[in-house]
């Protein structure tokens, strides 16, 4: 007997749609940013790193020095390639790796960052009594509020001035070292209302 093709509901197909653009919109917040050929191996870098402790004769570059290596100029010291490795931003031809990979002279290097943030929340999901915010100022990388008296800087569990920032801040796109959520470089008391300096960017943080 002949067999029908099974046609998905409307349900189906909907929920597979909604599937895809969130796999769509995840993949968007994250981009290469750089690449790279790792270097031969210098002939006085035979040492072991202490950190990773790692075999230093096996003629391959410890990750963190090959970052270094590749990107001098993004990277200008050890411990800024170290902290992209813990990020998880290395990339060895197309393969992410942890900082105990040891890389090879004439190996793909590169960058993956996130350069998108989560999406904005709508304003009106928030407690109906939780003291509104104001935004004096806001770019790409950074925001300045006014955070009412009796609202918490920050903290777990309540509502904070950091939980709800995503409610009010407009999404950080296209930008290197976007956060996933802003955050609040310093703190004001609960008690106190004033202006509170919020970071949308690494570059902002520092």
């Amino acid at each position: 007997p002949r067999r029908t093709a099974r046609v998905p509901s409307t349900s189906t197909r909907a929920s597979a749609r909604v599937e895809a653009m969130a796999s769509s919109s995840a993949s968007a917040r994250f981009a290469t940013v750089a690449t790279g050929i790792v270097p031969p191996l210098p002939d006085d870098d035979a040492d072991a790193d202490a950190e990773l402790d790692v075999a230093p004769d096996d003629g391959r570059w410890n990750l963190a020095k090959a970052t270094l290596a590749a990107f001098p100029e993004r990277y200008p010291t050890l411990t800024a390639a170290r902290k992209a490795v813990r990020r998880g931003e290395l990339r060895v031809d197309g393969v992410p790796r942890k900082g105990d990979y040891r890389v090879a002279a004439g190996a793909a290097v590169s960058v993956v960052a996130r350069v998108s943030s989560g999406d904005a929340l709508d304003v009106r999901d928030l407690p109906s009594d939780l003291p509104r915010l104001e935004i004096a100022y806001e770019d790409n990388h950074m925001a300045v509020i006014v955070k009412p008296e009796g609202m918490p800087s920050v903290g777990d569990g309540a509502w904070n001035a950091e939980r709800a920032l995503p409610y009010y801040l407009r999404e950080t796109r296209r930008v290197e070292g976007a956060l996933s959520r802003p955050r609040p470089v310093h703190r004001l008391d609960a008690a106190t209302s004033g202006l509170l300096v919020c970071a949308k960017t690494r570059l902002a943080m520092t």
